[in-house]
C-alpha cells in the first residue's frame, strides 16, 4: 500500500476551495492508496492528524500534529509526546490552489526530500502561475494571446497611462499572480474607472495585469493528463456566464447563475487546433498531473486565456465523457509521478583538488 500525503489549505484566497477539492480526492482515493492528510492552515502552519480526514472537523479552523518534510529524507516527521514519529511517504498528492502553494513553492519542498507528487514541477507551475510570464512564453512558442500590458502595483498611474497607449478599451485588470477569478474587473476607456480597477487588484497582487476585452467571444474550458507518455485531453466545456465576467461567486458557489455544457458543441478544425496549442504548450512546459487550460474562441481565432496548474476538484467533472472517473484520475496521476521520478540521480563533484585552493584564502573568522 502507497502511504499518499494530501496536502491542502495555504495562505490564499482560495483556501476554501482547497479543502473541498482535497476531500473530494480523499473521497475517491483507491483502497491501494492511504491518505495521510497534511493541512495547512491559514497562518501558514503545516498540521497533520486522523482527525484531518473527517470533513466535519473543519467546522471550524482545526489544529493537528506539527510535521514537515526534511531534505533527502521521503519521511513525514510528525510531533509526538516522545519527539518525532516518522511517516514513510510514497507520493504527494496536491490540492492547492493559489500564491506560492500552487506556484511552486510546495514542489520546491518535496523534491528537496525526494518525494514524487503529482502537479507540474517546480519550473511548470511558477511559469504558470504567472499569467504575464504564461503570455510571455506563449507568444514565443507562437500561440495566441489577447494583447495586454503589465505593470507595478506601487505605480498605478504609470500603468493606467499605459494601458491607455497601447491598449483598445475596454479592458480586464487583474492580479498577475492571483487565482483565475480572483481580484478581476473589467472597465471602459475611463481614466478614474481604470485607476480605481488596478487598486482593486494591487490588494491580491503587486503586480496587475491588464487585457483588451474581447467581444463576442465564447469561453471553453479543456484539461489535459500525461499518463506514461501519453497525452490524455478530457472533453471541452462551455461557460456561459451571466453578466460580463465569469467570477469567483459564479465559479464555486451552488447558487451560481453560469451555465456549464459538457462537451461544448465545437467543430472539428477548432477542436484540432484547441487540442495542437494545448498539448504543445503541456510538453513544452514539462507539464504533468491533471492541468487545465482556459480558452477564448472568436469567430476562428483560438485565444490561450490562462493555465491551471491545480485545477478546483481536478477538473474531474470534464473526464466523464472520456470514460475516466475521479478515482481513475487520481490513479493516473500518482502513478506517473512516482514512474516518471525513477531517473538517473545527479553526479555530484566533491573536488578535493579544487577546493585546495582554499588554504590561500584564509579563515574567514575574525
Amino acid at each position: 500500500m502507497y502511504n499518499i500525503a494530501v496536502i491542502f489549505g495555504g495562505e490564499s484566497t482560495e483556501h476554501s476551495i482547497s479543502i473541498i477539492s482535497a476531500f473530494g480526492a480523499l473521497k475517491s482515493l483507491s483502497l491501494k492508496f492511504r491518505p495521510v492528510p497534511i493541512y495547512i492552515n491559514a497562518h501558514g502552519q503545516w498540521v497533520t492528524g486522523e482527525h484531518l480526514l473527517d470533513s466535519k472537523s473543519f467546522a471550524v479552523e482545526p489544529g493537528g500534529k506539527p510535521c514537515f518534510f526534511k531534505p533527502n529524507d521521503a519521511n513525514l516527521y510528525v510531533k509526538s509526546h516522545l519527539g518525532y514519529k516518522k511517516i514513510k511517504i510514497d507520493c504527494a498528492l496536491l490540492a492547492l490552489h493559489g500564491g506560492i502553494y500552487e506556484g511552486g513553492a510546495v514542489q520546491s519542498v518535496l523534491e528537496l526530500s525526494k518525494i514524487p507528487y503529482t502537479s507540474p514541477s517546480i519550473l511548470g507551475s511558477s511559469v504558470c502561475m504567472d499569467k504575464v510570464i504564461t503570455k510571455v512564453i506563449c507568444e514565443g512558442l507562437g500561440i495566441p494571446v489577447v494583447d495586454y500590458v503589465y505593470g507595478d502595483a506601487n505605480d498605478i498611474e504609470a500603468l493606467a497611462d499605459k494601458t491607455l497607449e497601447e491598449l483598445a478599451p475596454p479592458y480586464i485588470v487583474k492580479p498577475a499572480r492571483a487565482g483565475s477569478s480572483v481580484g478581476i474587473t473589467k472597465v471602459n476607456g475611463d481614466r478614474e474607472k481604470l485607476i480605481q480597477a488596478i487598486q482593486f487588484a494591487s490588494h491580491f497582487d503587486t503586480k496587475i495585469l491588464v487585457e483588451e476585452a474581447l467581444e463576442n467571444f465564447r469561453e471553453l474550458n479543456i484539461a489535459l493528463l500525461k499518463d506514461k507518455d501519453k497525452i490524455r485531453f478530457s472533453a471541452i466545456e462551455e461557460i456561459k456566464c451571466k453578466g460580463e465576467l465569469y467570477t469567483f461567486d459564479q465559479k464555486y458557489k451552488s447558487s451560481s447563475t453560469a451555465e456549464r455544457i459538457v462537451p461544448a458543441e465545437i467543430d472539428l478544425k477548432k477542436l484540432d487546433k484547441i487540442t495542437k496549442l494545448t498539448e504543445k504548450i503541456y510538453r513544452m512546459l514539462d507539464l504533468k498531473g491533471v492541468v487545465r487550460f482556459d480558452i477564448f474562441v472568436v469567430e476562428n481565432k483560438v485565444y490561450l486565456n490562462e493555465i491551471n496548474t491545480i485545477p478546483g476538484s481536478f477538473s474531474f467533472y470534464l473526464w466523464k465523457n472520456e470514460g475516466l472517473n475521479f478515482a481513475q484520475i487520481l490513479n493516473i496521476s500518482i502513478l506517473d509521478a512516482i514512474n516518471s521520478s525513477k531517473t538517473a540521480s545527479i553526479p555530484v563533484e566533491y573536488n578535493k583538488e579544487i577546493l585546495s585552493s582554499l588554504k590561500d584564502i584564509g579563515n574567514t573568522t575574525k
